[in-house]
């Protein structure tokens, strides 16, 4: 039991060392506006839901309407990303538009549109499936606490829930 706890605690210590760290990355709101993160979270924890896909609308939108409430009971800014450096500059504002229709209004400073440093993204998410939701909770320093990539349900919302709760102790 004692090596085991020893093994653990080695373990555990060098955490910090791999951490990642979420790079200054500008994004434009849905509202209009433009945000570096992070930074501009503020003192507070934040959750990033991040699509590369149109399907992947569908798991994103279940995991934002899943965690809602978790982000305001534990005070966490709650951001979804949809990426759409790959959607062709001709179509971007029409893509961008559509969005915009569906997402009601006092979500749209929360909704973020990442027209560059795609690559770097996916790289963060450990992303494999174009179609997936991917999370990350970041601290408000930026370093990445935890990431999960998806459907929301089951042990994996569950988790969630408790690593938002985590994040702000």
């Amino acid at each position: 039991m004692t090596a085991r706890l020893l093994v653990w605690l080695a373990a555990v210590s060098l955490i910090p060392a791999f951490a990642q760290t979420l790079p200054a990355t500008e994004f434009q709101t849905l509202a209009g506006t433009k945000l570096t993160l992070p930074g501009g979270a503020g003192e507070r924890a934040a959750l990033f839901i991040v699509g590369f896909s149109h399907a992947s609308s569908k798991p994103t939108s279940a995991w934002s309407k899943q965690l809602d409430k978790d982000c305001a009971e534990t005070g966490t800014v709650c951001y979804t990303v949809a990426v759409l450096q790959d959607v062709p500059r001709l179509v971007r504002g029409m893509v961008i538009s559509g969005i915009r229709s569906g997402i009601p209004k006092e979500k749209r400073n929360r909704f973020l549109i990442l027209l560059h440093e795609e690559e770097v993204w996916k790289k963060l998410c450990g992303f494999s499936d174009a179609d997936g939701a991917y999370l990350l909770l970041v601290s408000r320093t930026g370093q990445i606490l935890w990431k999960w990539a998806g459907p929301a349900e089951g042990a994996s919302l569950s988790a969630a829930r408790e690593r938002l709760r985590a994040a702000q102790n």
